[in-house]
């Protein structure tokens, strides 16, 4: 399990590969994160003021609560963004399938 400091780090390395830039709001600890409409506006603000036409966030039936909870906020928030691209990093067993068809190779950002 990573660090919060190095999961930032890793992320904004990640999302330079295709020319974006990580928001990360440090709302919480890593695991308590609850789905609230107070954080959905607080995205919803920052879609607006930057004028984001594309949101990265982690498919909504990942195994983890705490990545449940980031992509309910994040899908919440996204009414207004026209492209969405959602992403599996759990690999844990869950219910639900999960179909691939976008793939971006983060090798090296993450080596």
């Amino acid at each position: 399990m990573c660090h919060a400091a190095e999961s930032i780090k890793q992320c904004e390395r990640i999302a330079a590969i295709p020319g974006y830039i990580p928001n990360n709001f440090a709302l919480c600890d890593d695991f308590d994160l609850r789905y609230d409409d107070s954080i959905v506006t607080k995205v919803l603000e920052v879609i607006k003021q930057e004028s984001i036409d594309t949101l990265i966030t982690i498919w909504p039936f990942d195994a983890h609560p705490t990545h449940r909870a980031a992509s309910q906020i994040a899908l919440a928030a996204s009414r207004k963004v026209p492209r969405i691209l959602l992403t599996k990093i759990s690999w844990n067993s869950v219910p639900h399938a999960y179909k691939h068809n976008y793939f971006v190779d983060i090798k090296p950002a993450i080596i």
